[in-house]
């Protein structure tokens, strides 16, 4: 949806065409993903100044998409009188056919590796959820007694060395980084201090730059760090460092997910790093959120995938409660793609990449897919499920 909005602009700004622009995420889903997908894909071409009209698709009740979309047209709109930011974009970046910036790997992290995520503990004591791990965990000052089995990142003035740990440094610091032996090094950076930091970062391949921003377009400012990166020759990987204070999850999903959007699909996400400082919403939805946004991003999959569509006149079942029973019973299913959809005119081309497919053929009647072959017609809608289950395992993709 990006890349075609970006190419469609351009060929309208050169042939002189000013025709408004319309913004949607069609199968988006529910719930966090549809609130994600949707943030991630408008949001990144508002943020460009790409759109004139929006609608957030949900796969829910047609009242809860206005109230969504509101949100992130509102968040993408305080950022127009924001500071400008000086910088260029670099010659080998391709606005309109973005490939993944090179970097090379530092441990887990850059190169050709998936992103990774990176938890903000601040209190020390924070639980994650156990089914989903983030990759490392930033505690600041201290070890918390209790220690979840991945590595723990401290500041580089206590850091001692402790085994599976790595010390960050920050401004007031980074002049350590020569005499320290750590492996992998993380140096907090904002964008107008890389130019006192680039001669150490050359010097050391072992770091991991988590980029910070302050700035009231703090996109503008993340854009612009890795864009001297890439005119310096710098290959060290970049973690992205989103910091928030909202008290609904939801806020902090399109948020999050709107100031992430053109740096996932820049090809600029070697990591990111979501803080909310109001202890309102637990940890384990934070880390939830950021691995929900490199999974929207096809940068990470970390959990089922469903593509499921907002529902119209054509689709004769209950599309909220069906999408719900169906994640009920296969959400365990790491990995697959699952596309649930209202009508067969619409639904086997949006879906066409899933695995496989549950969508409607008339009244109370389901087709079930394959990838994109039709397997079995008009079944019943009440032993539509069981059936979607009994396919997934006839294919040796179940797991209990």
């Amino acid at each position: 949806m990006v890349k075609t909005v970006r190419l469609l602009a351009a060929v309208m700004e050169n042939e002189g065409m000013t025709f408004p622009l319309h913004l949607g995420v069609t199968e988006a889903g529910d719930g966090e993903d549809g609130r994600i997908k949707s943030a991630l894909g408008i949001g990144a071409l508002l943020c460009d100044g790409l759109g004139d009209t929006i609608r957030v698709s949900l796969s829910e009740a047609p009242e809860a998409e206005i109230p969504v979309a509101r949100k992130l047209t509102e968040y993408i709109a305080q950022h127009s009188d924001a500071p400008y930011i000086p910088g260029e974009a670099a010659e080998e970046f391709d606005y309109l056919r973005p490939t993944r910036r090179r970097t090379h790997a530092v441990g887990n992290i850059g190169g050709e590796q998936p992103p990774v995520v990176l938890a903000f503990h601040w209190e020390g004591n924070d639980e994650s959820d156990l089914q989903l791990l983030p990759d490392y965990i930033y505690t600041g000052r201290s070890l918390p007694e209790k220690r979840q089995a991945v590595p723990y990142i401290l500041d580089a003035d206590v850091w001692k060395g402790e085994a599976n740990t790595y010390p960050a440094f920050n401004y007031n610091t980074m002049n350590e980084i020569d005499n320290s032996e750590a492996t992998v090094k993380f140096l907090f950076l904002p964008y107008l201090l890389l130019d006192q930091a680039s001669d150490i970062i050359k010097r050391h391949p072992e770091i991991v730059i988590i980029s910070q921003s302050m700035h009231p377009n703090r996109l503008g400012e993340h854009r612009a760090l890795v864009h001297q990166l890439m005119k310096e020759g710098i290959t060290n990987p970049v973690i992205f460092f989103q910091h928030y204070a909202e008290t609904e999850i939801e806020d902090l999903q399109i948020k999050a997910a709107a100031d992430m959007g053109a740096l996932v699909f820049d090809g600029f996400t070697d990591g990111i790093c979501l803080l909310n400082q109001n202890n309102s919403i637990p940890t384990r939805l934070v880390e939830s959120t950021a691995f929900g946004i490199l999974q929207a991003g096809r940068l990470r999959t970390s959990k089922t995938e469903y593509i499921s569509c907002p529902g119209c006149g054509r689709t004769l079942f209950d599309l909220t409660n069906t999408l719900a029973k169906v994640k009920a019973a296969t959400s365990h299913l790491k990995g697959l793609k699952i596309g649930v959809m209202g009508c067969i005119v619409n639904g086997p081309g949006e879906m066409a990449d899933a695995d496989y497919g549950y969508v409607g053929a008339g009244r109370g009647k389901i087709s079930l897919y394959k990838r994109k072959e039709c397997i079995e017609k008009n079944i019943p809608e009440e032993e539509a499920v069981e059936k979607l289950i009994e396919l997934i395992k006839l294919n040796g993709d179940w797991k209990e």
